[in-house]
């Protein structure tokens, strides 16, 4: 293998890496987008549902609920 050949293959093989460690990294916050999303019948379904109906009415009770937008402007 020429070193032309073989450090075209470290890169590629470093940027695999990368992109590879970046999903693991980014995975827990499109777990928990997509359970916000989920009602809560899904969320607790054993094994988790990957296809689901989204629904927004986990939105509309947090909207809804009284203090707490005062509690986001608060934190």
């Amino acid at each position: 293998m020429n070193p032309r050949t073989r450090r075209n293959l470290i890169e590629i093989l470093k940027h695999a890496a990368m992109i590879l460690i970046c999903l693991v990294a980014l995975s827990p916050i499109l777990w928990i987008g997509t359970q916000a999303f989920k009602s809560y019948f899904d969320t607790i379904a054993v094994p988790p549902k990957i296809f689901f109906a989204p629904v927004l009415d986990n939105f509309r009770q947090v909207l809804v609920k009284p203090g707490f937008l005062g509690s986001i402007r608060d934190s």
